[in-house]
């Protein structure tokens, strides 16, 4: 899945995709707040948050592509700390 949000054609560096996906530092105030934003909670995206990124020089299919590491990373992470707790729970059930 990594490949598929990092590889090489989006409008956007393969590097800045990997490190916005693996949650890295991210160069520039604007892409690491939306960043976080995202990570955070991606329902509170309003209309200005899209236009700092505009305002910073991505465009829609930049704007989708970052956003597009950045949930499935976080995705990623989610769901492995999810199931280390479910592997937890089954050793210490015994």
């Amino acid at each position: 899945m990594v490949k598929a949000v990092t590889s090489p054609g989006s409008p956007v560096d393969e590097e800045t995709l990997r490190a916005l996906h693996d949650g890295d530092h991210i160069p520039g105030a604007v892409l690491a707040e939306w960043a976080a934003r995202v990570r955070t909670d991606a329902t509170k995206v309003e209309d200005i948050h899209l236009q700092a990124l505009r305002d910073a020089g991505l465009d829609e299919a930049a704007v989708v592509a970052v956003t597009t590491a950045v949930a499935v990373g976080e995705a990623g992470r989610r769901l492995a700390a999810i199931e280390a707790l479910r592997q937890k729970r089954k050793e210490a059930k015994g």
